[in-house]
């Protein structure tokens, strides 16, 4: 098995993806991804490390109004209070607005204590409520509406069927990394394990993306980058016992080198969406050259 996952090492790399410092607004349901990969809308030509601009402030409220504490229209501060915009300045910017009287609302201050209830419910959804899903399914929120800041109403489904509960704030408690734990919004995804429950044992964990290792909090890291589909995490934990042996393997292979195997072995990756491979094999074909890949990241990273 050495022999055979050296040859992997020697042949297979990894690929360290770009990361840049995404702007909260991109992310409005607090999942670590910007929106766009969950709506299949992103653009290279937007800047994501900048606060997303809208129109008017009617679209700014509907995105953002329960987490924005202060905005600004492109010239402009105005408060939020409920939902609703307050006071405001009264300066003329006809140099930002320009001929045709275009604003460009935004956030200037994030209401972080709420983001973090609204985060603690969204995780805590299932032990939230006592009703049952369909067919042992999995509660996700869908929408939180706060209607004061004591009363909150969640709505969440299954995929099946969609329910609501009214929470009050007071009768939420907070771990303490909930409301003390703070991550940047970098994307440098990770697949993480996590444990899930079910119905009938044995409950095996899954594989789910985060935004970066901060976000993963609990939940133990498998590998850089998106999760694959295809990766045994058994398989993968086993490979793991071995990771120091092949990591001493690496130590005199230039870095160049490396990531040109990296960028190989993302390749062999995508090409096997395009053959036909019995299923056990291809997990296993596809699980060991995640973990190798696996191997050449920590390596680089050691390096820098």
């Amino acid at each position: 098995m050495k022999k055979i996952l050296l040859t992997f090492v020697l042949v297979f790399a990894l690929f360290w993806a770009n990361t840049y410092a995404m702007h909260p607004s991109w992310d409005t349901n607090f999942d670590g991804l910007n929106d766009c990969e969950n709506d299949l809308t992103c653009d290279d030509s937007v800047d994501y490390t900048s606060a997303k601009i809208y129109k008017t402030s009617a679209d700014f409220l509907a995105a953002e109004w329960d987490m924005c504490l202060s905005a600004t229209d492109g010239c402009n501060n105005v408060m939020i209070i409920d939902g609703q915009l307050w006071a405001m300045t009264k300066m003329y910017c006809e140099d930002i607005y320009g001929s045709k009287w275009q604003e460009k609302w935004s956030c200037n201050s994030y209401d972080t204590e709420k983001i973090n209830y609204m985060k603690h419910i969204i995780k805590n959804i299932s032990n939230l409520t006592d009703k049952k899903t369909v067919l042992g399914w999995t509660w996700y929120v869908v929408d939180i509406n706060w209607l004061s800041d004591e009363k909150i109403i969640v709505t969440f489904e299954d995929g099946h069927i969609q329910e609501k509960i009214t929470i009050k704030k007071s009768d939420l408690v907070l771990e303490q990394e909930d409301d003390m734990r703070v991550c940047t919004m970098q994307y440098a995804p990770v697949c993480a394990e996590v444990q899930v429950q079910c119905i009938k044992a044995p409950c095996l964990p899954i594989q789910e993306t985060f935004g970066n290792s901060c976000m993963a909090w609990k939940n133990p890291v498998l590998y850089t980058g998106e999760c694959r589909d295809n990766v045994d995490i058994s398989l993968f934990k086993r490979y793991q016992k071995y990771e120091n042996y092949y990591l001493s393997t690496l130590k005199n292979i230039k870095s160049e080198t490396l990531q040109d195997w990296v960028t190989k072995a993302d390749d062999m990756i995508e090409k096997t969406k395009l053959m036909r491979f019995a299923q056990g094999f291809l997990e296993k074909y596809v699980t060991k050259i995640v973990f190798v890949k696996e191997l050449f990241i920590k390596e680089l990273t050691s390096r820098y």
